[in-house]
């Protein structure tokens, strides 16, 4: 069984928050990867927090471009650094 790692400070996006992966695989997804709603419309769904730009629709399970396994949408944020601002 793997077990979570930390994520390093590099790996953290810009605004502090932990990096986006795939919960199974552990696949980071680059701004190029794009995702397909039933709408038609093509996008990063981690751009819009998984709702779709063409339909409003809200994505709860995210299909990995990588291992193609399904997670809750909000499970593939990793926590950053609690903020103490």
């Amino acid at each position: 069984m793997r077990g979570r790692t930390v994520p390093k400070e590099e790996d953290r996006t810009d605004d502090g928050r932990g990096r986006i992966r795939c919960p199974h695989c552990f696949w980071q997804p680059g701004r190029s990867d794009r995702w397909a709603c039933t709408c038609g419309a093509i996008w990063n769904t981690f751009e819009t927090r998984g709702v779709c730009p063409g339909c409003s629709y809200r994505w709860e399970h995210t299909q990995c471009l990588r291992c193609r396994e399904w997670s809750a949408h909000e499970k593939w944020y990793e926590e950053g650094p609690s903020d103490s601002r």
